[in-house]
């Protein structure tokens, strides 16, 4: 088994990379492709071997922390590792984690590709685990309603719910210290949805 891959970052698209470890270029996709270094850098990858009787595939993850949550993610029943990967990129961990523990099944409706059944399942067999680890509470100086008026401001925009929903949601989190104002917040989510 392949645990970590530790090399060149030979390209980056995206949702994958290609790092090359002497001489050898492992295609790997990858969760959080914004916190992938630019090509040329040195990076290690903490690694997950998928293989089917169709398929094989390298899943990378920039902290043991993002790999361990994706592991629990795929034993829930019909989540794949895709689907676990696009839920990891949807939102920070530490507020993936929170709103799972606190049993907040609509915040996850923010991440592309989890609808309302999905996220109620997330909650559901992780809530337990999730509150006997130590979860960092999810801190944001941005509320509840300051978000719904960027999603309305981004859908106003022409963008969609869902990747309205998403870039706020991403966004919201960077702010801990001071409250953003609302053209603020749409100059940032318009840089995550031209990722």
């Amino acid at each position: 088994m392949i645990g970590f891959i530790k090399g060149k970052i030979e390209s980056k698209e995206k949702d994958r990379i290609i790092v090359d470890v002497n001489g050898v270029g492992y295609e790997i996709l990858i969760a959080n492709i914004a916190k992938v270094p630019a090509p040329g850098e040195e990076i290690k990858i903490y690694t997950y071997f998928h293989v089917t009787d169709k398929a094989q595939a390298l899943f990378g993850f920039l902290s043991p922390e993002e790999k361990a949550f994706f592991l629990q993610l795929i034993n829930i029943s019909d989540i794949g590792p895709k689907v676990a990967l696009s839920v990891l990129s949807g939102m920070e961990l530490n507020r993936l984690k929170s709103a799972i523990a606190s049993g907040d099944a609509d915040l996850l409706q923010i991440i592309p590709r989890v609808g309302k059944k999905l996220a109620g399942r997330i909650v559901i067999e992780l809530r337990d685990k999730l509150k006997k680890q130590e979860v960092e509470s999810y801190t944001s100086s941005v509320d509840d309603v300051l978000e719904q008026e960027l999603v309305s401001a981004l859908i106003s925009l022409g963008f969609s719910n869902n990747d309205a929903r998403s870039a706020a949601g991403k966004v919201r989190y960077k702010y801990k210290d001071k409250t953003p104002g609302i053209e603020e917040l749409i100059k940032a989510a318009l840089k995550e949805l031209t990722k």
